[in-house]
């Protein structure tokens, strides 16, 4: 296909090259994109460690005691981390970016 001739599949907004404003407005909006999943990603799989934590602490239900009369504490208590950690990380992370995504439409 020659690229004198239009493309009619693409919208008019993938034709024109951007500008430099534009690409640096871009830029800067990917950058705060990629931060608030980060620190969301790890303020979230820090809450569900600290739920772990509690939880044996506090031996809710006698987790604790369980968990800790073992002889494979450490990966009982890796697992719990790594579930709670990474299910409550997922959950921040999608709530912040719902909201951020609404807080830039407007």
């Amino acid at each position: 296909m020659n690229r004198d001739t239009p493309d009619s599949t693409k919208p008019d907004r993938y034709k024109r090259p951007m500008s430099v404003q534009e690409k640096e407005r871009l830029s800067i909006q990917h950058k705060n994109w990629i931060n608030t999943i980060i620190f969301h990603s790890i303020a979230g799989f820090s809450m569900g460690t600290l739920i772990v934590i509690s939880l044996i602490w506090f031996d809710v239900n006698h987790i604790g005691t369980m968990v800790l009369s073992s002889d494979k504490k450490i990966a009982f208590i890796a697992l719990l981390i790594a579930g709670f950690g990474s299910t409550f990380g997922m959950a921040v992370t999608g709530t912040a970016i719902w909201f951020k995504a609404t807080e830039d439409d407007t």
